[in-house]
């Protein structure tokens, strides 16, 4: 038996309808597809659907696409069997360079060999892991990753789980949606890292001491508000991977993280999108 789900129809001007599809996938969580009148549907549970969320949805399309505008209407699907409708969408996929995340029903697909196997079942929260903001960040993170590591804005805690996969002995991810802290939390349980990752809901301003990395795979607006925050939990020498970003968007997150004392050490580029990775240079 199904639940109800709400199907959401998004028109945007300025932004084309796959990217689009592909940045609501990511950072939602949802099945989308594109119609062919490129209209981006979407589906949304429909008890975590509301003004607020259609809210979300605009943020997030006009911050990483700007200058678009966007319209949205909705109706809802009774009985929807949403598991069934991730089966459709979801896939393993590779990420970084030998890093696979994988939703549990996909798991005897994955060989082990050699890799660093993620899984990940998205619920309602944000982050599947199929978008090139997540491998960048995944990337990064190989190459990076310390030994105390904060995730802002977790999602489904995909890149949290990785940390403590590649090596960090404490991970703390926060996220301010009561929703994907729940779900994170039990992926990170069910990826056997509990005892390294913990899952906090709220901002910056809720975790004490400082990092050896922060990571932050959000979209321009929030990126620029928390870097004077980044800062402050920093420790000198410490890396700073942000993604969310388009190639267009680079300059201006680039300006603002430079201001708070940030070097750029390494990017990766994919399918127009970028991951950057700066260290901490100037004491506070």
């Amino acid at each position: 038996m199904g639940k109800n789900w709400v199907k959401v129809m998004v028109k945007t001007e300025g932004a084309p309808a796959d990217d689009v599809a592909g940045v609501l996938a990511e950072e939602f969580s949802v099945a989308v597809e594109v119609a062919p009148d490129n209209t981006v549907n979407l589906w949304v549970a429909e008890e975590a659907y509301g003004a607020k969320m259609d809210k979300s949805i605009i943020d997030v399309i006009t911050g990483v696409f700007s200058g678009s505008s966007v319209t949205l209407t909705s109706e809802t699907e009774k009985n929807h069997d949403w598991q069934e409708k991730w089966k459709e969408f979801l896939e393993p996929v590779k990420v970084g360079n030998s890093v696979v995340i994988t939703p549990s029903w996909k798991i005897n697909e994955v060989s082990k060999d050699k890799k660093t196997v993620v899984v990940i079942d998205p619920g309602m929260a944000f982050g599947t892991g199929n978008h090139a903001t997540t491998e960048g960040c995944a990337l990064l993170l190989e190459r990076y990753c310390g030994m105390r590591v904060l995730d802002v804005g977790t999602g489904t805690g995909v890149l949290a789980i990785l940390s403590a996969m590649l090596g960090a002995e404490e991970v703390i991810a926060i996220d301010n949606d009561h929703i994907a802290v729940a779900v994170a939390r039990e992926n990170v349980d069910n990826n056997g890292v509990s005892g390294k990752v913990k899952v906090l809901e709220g901002e910056i301003g809720v975790v004490n001491g400082k990092f050896n990395v922060v990571v932050a795979n959000l979209f321009l607006g929030p990126l620029l508000s928390i870097a004077p925050m980044v800062k402050e939990v920093m420790l000198l020498g410490g890396v700073y991977i942000i993604s969310g970003l388009r190639a267009d968007q680079e300059k201006t997150a680039d300006s603002a993280v430079r201001h708070e004392g940030f070097g750029l050490i390494d990017k990766v580029e994919k399918d127009g999108w970028v991951a950057l990775a700066y260290r901490l240079s100037t004491p506070l």
